[in-house]
């Protein structure tokens, strides 16, 4: 909540010409950039979803993709149920 504070009271509590708004934005902008390029390029899998790494794909042989079947297929999901 303290970003949410922060953000209203740059931009919601004062008045400021186009020109400061834009350097306020571009002043935000600049600190998520760096909040972001300070974040490591690759991390393990682990740590982003632990539902990725359980998963087994031999149990899920005959999951149904929404949108695999289209008008211009040859095949239809009459032939696969």
């Amino acid at each position: 909540m303290a970003l949410q504070k922060e953000y209203e009271d740059e931009f919601l509590k004062s008045k400021f010409t186009l020109s400061e708004y834009i350097r306020r934005l571009q002043r935000w902008r600049d600190r998520y950039e760096r909040n972001l390029d300070s974040r490591p390029r690759l991390q393990p899998l682990d740590l982003l979803s632990h539902y990725l790494t359980e998963f087994q794909h031999g149990k899920f042989d005959d999951i149904e993709i929404p949108g695999q079947y289209t008008e211009a297929s040859s095949m239809t999901c009459l032939n696969h149920l």
